[in-house]
């Protein structure tokens, strides 16, 4: 009943002048009414306690930081509400005295409230999550026994929750769904709950999967969060047509199932899929697509049955071209994606044969991009394979000599990546993406429509797999060295069978040059610094100049005993910092003319590692390239600690029992183990050299091809599906 329901107002900096107007809207609703105003502690001493007429109401302070609030228990929001049920509504959305009339009357009949003692929070679409987080974390340390509040608790943490697919894979008659439920506060121990995941449309036909609870993984940090959800939803007995994916918590009181969001991951390969599959002697081969709404925040999957054959294929093209032609129309991707869409459409006949792009960052050519594009271009030269890179970059002239360089955000560019067979980038797909294009609307309205294999080529041996996540990134390949890297990446990315260890492109130039008698010194970023990859982006940072990072780096560079010892072997040191933190050295001055710093363009980084001597790093991948010449490595790991928390979770790698060369904390003891090196001759030892020959899985010049035939492998099963 609408009397057993009282209101937590929430009341924020910003709504305090509304707060006088609020209150005669709950007072007009029902006079009656039980209000409590939880508001932050500044708005309580500014604002509250100086209106007139609600002095007879009580006032909650819950602070004004958002960590402060997510701290708050239950039994503080309410200790002044005797109602079992309570709904809590943000100043800002009141509405009329009628509107809060019914929804106090929904609140009613949608919470647990005969006979009981305790407080029930009621469902409403705008409660803030730290509120929900604070009733759900009641609920589980008292109320685990009572299986309709525990299943209330959960109906509300999923309806807080912020549930998107991570990724679409096949499993024969099913198709199996990786979500990602943040639900609020997160959870150091497995949630309660059975979820499930189908697959809805009009007209109450859908598919769902059996119950299942939430699994724990890591994230980028190494903290271990409850929130993926794997689920495999049967296709089988599925009509043809359009899908929307949804979610609902299973419990004793039924709720309203909850449409799940796309993500990068789901939705940007674009791959369509047919499977074949046998259930009780009936055989059916079914091909799907994920795609997206209109408004890109309800993810879609197209199924289309008895999907053999090439009438089949006719008319899976013609569906597609009539939603193309709709969204082209009317679509709500905005005009620049209309007009991409008709482009596209208009232009189909050019290119019947494949388009590969290839690239780097926007203004380099330098790693795995820059050698992979030179061997298709000179082992596959009728390959319409393309180098993409700002014309006024340093490199662009001298990748002219290869032929097929596209500059950058030009009309030429656009169009290619309308019609792309194979997208291919050593950092991110993102840097492919023109200028004048929204990422957005690409990622969610173009990318699946153009379907094009997207290849991460990497930039080196990944150590930090937790930080490459399938829901982020959408690959549909993603290169890799070693077999240990290989698992890694397997058991926190979310990548599986799109792991592709064919070893890296550059590797195929890996090859020792003659010395140079230099110390070469490259370090990786800082996420937690100012940096190139975040400028124009409001985000908090450290200051650069006394951080743990710059004291070693400019210790070592003004140290006095560095130039002793690179004068008296007769070597210099070559810094080479962090193309993200580049700037931060642009003006620095060493004191002696040993040290140089340096940023370099082209393939000169691969040329500096080739000739160097001896190789210092603090975290950065470089140092495999280096071991793989039988280079002697040092690591420098002044920050490891700070580093494992702030930018990176702990390797896979442990530097010290699988290293290729010794560890090292201070400043001094970097230059303790540099003397020993130098003295000795600069030869990489025994132990190092076992441990390179047992971490690579190849050790030859055919990583860019054995990359060329994965990815035409991958592109005849995409053809395959297609027929």
């Amino acid at each position: 009943m609408v009397q057993d329901v009282a209101v937590l107002l929430i009341v924020g900096g910003r709504d305090a002048p509304m707060l006088a107007d609020g209150m005669a809207v709950l007072r007009a609703a029902r006079p009656a009414l039980q209000v409590v105003i939880l508001a932050d502690e500044d708005v309580v001493d500014d604002h509250v306690l100086r209106l007139d007429g609600i002095q007879d109401v009580p006032v909650v302070g819950v602070g004004g930081s958002a960590a402060g609030k997510e701290a708050v228990e239950w039994n503080v929001l309410t200790r002044f509400v005797s109602a079992p049920v309570v709904a809590a509504i943000p100043l800002k959305v009141l509405k009329s005295p009628l509107d809060v009339r019914q929804e106090l009357v929904t609140a009613a009949a949608d919470t647990p409230a005969a006979g009981r003692r305790e407080t029930n929070l009621a469902p409403h679409a705008k409660t803030p999550r730290w509120v929900i987080a604070s009733y759900v974390r009641e609920v589980l340390r008292s109320s685990r026994e009572d299986s309709e509040r525990l299943a209330h608790a959960g109906t509300l943490a999923t309806a807080a929750a912020r549930p998107v697919v991570e990724a679409l894979d096949p499993r024969g008659h099913q198709i199996r769904v990786t979500v990602r439920v943040s639900l609020p506060h997160g959870w150091q121990e497995r949630p309660p709950w059975q979820f499930r995941v189908g697959l809805r449309r009009r007209g109450g036909v859908s598919a769902w999967s059996s119950p299942t609870g939430l699994l724990a993984r890591v994230d980028w940090a190494g903290r271990e969060q409850w929130e993926q959800l794997v689920a495999d939803v049967p296709l089988s007995d599925l009509p043809t047509g359009n899908y929307e994916l949804a979610i609902d918590v299973v419990g004793n009181r039924p709720a309203k199932p909850r449409a799940l969001r796309p993500s990068v991951g789901s939705v940007t390969p674009g791959q369509v899929r047919r499977t074949t599959w046998v259930i009780d002697g009936r055989r059916g081969d079914t091909r799907y697509l994920p795609y997206t709404t209109g408004s890109a925040r309800v993810a879609g999957l197209a199924v289309q049955q008895d999907a053999r054959g090439w009438r089949a294929a006719l008319t899976w093209q013609v569906r597609r071209l009539r939603q193309d032609v709709r969204d082209i129309v009317r679509g709500k991707g905005g005009r620049h994606v209309r007009t991409l869409l008709l482009v596209r459409l208009i232009t189909r006949p050019l290119f019947l044969r494949r388009v590969w792009i290839v690239g780097e960052r926007s203004d380099t050519a330098q790693d795995n991009g820059l050698h992979f594009f030179r061997y298709v271009r000179r082992s596959h030269p009728r390959r319409r394979v393309y180098y993409v890179i700002e014309k006024d970059s340093p490199e662009f002239g001298k990748l002219r000599r290869l032929g097929n360089v596209v500059e950058h955000s030009s009309w030429r560019h656009q169009l290619f990546m309308l019609h792309a067979d194979v997208l291919s980038d050593a950092f991110s797909i993102p840097y492919l993406i023109p200028r004048s294009w929204d990422r957005f609307d690409y990622h969610y309205h173009l990318a699946w429509r153009i379907g094009a294999l997207r290849v991460f080529l990497q930039h080196g041996v990944h150590t930090s797999p937790a930080a490459l996540q399938r829901r982020t990134t959408g690959y549909d390949m993603v290169v890799t060295s070693a077999s240990r890297e290989t698992q890694a990446l397997r058991e926190v990315s979310g990548y599986d069978e799109q792991l592709t260890e064919t070893g890296l492109a550059r590797y195929d130039a890996l090859l020792p040059a003659h010395g140079s008698r230099t110390v070469l010194f490259i370090t990786t970023w800082r996420r937690y610094l100012p940096s190139r990859v975040f400028a124009g982006q409001d985000r908090r940072t450290d200051t650069f100049e006394g951080s743990s990072y710059e004291r070693f780096t400019s210790g070592l560079l003004q140290s006095r005993r560095l130039h002793h010892v690179l004068e008296r072997h007769g070597y210099r040191l070559v810094f080479v910092p962090h193309h993200n933190l580049a700037d931060q050295f642009a003006d620095v001055q060493s004191s002696s003319d040993h040290v140089q710093v340096v940023e370099p363009t082209g393939d000169g980084i691969q040329r500096l590692v080739r000739s160097c001597d001896v190789f210092i790093t603090d975290h950065s991948s470089v140092h495999f390239d280096a071991a793989y010449l039988g280079k002697p490595v040092i690591y420098a790991r002044f920050d490891r600690e700070e580093y494992e928390t702030r930018h990176a979770a702990p390797s896979w790698f442990d530097f010290e029992r699988e290293g290729f060369g010794p560890v090292t904390q201070t400043l001094e003891q970097t230059l303790d183990e540099l003397e020993r090196v130098l003295s000795g001759g600069c030869l990489q030892q025994q132990v190092y050299q076992e441990r390179v020959q047992r971490l690579f899985t190849y050790h030859d010049q055919h990583n860019a091809e054995r990359l060329f035939e994965a990815i035409e492998a991958r592109l005849a099963q995409r053809a395959s599906d297609l027929r």
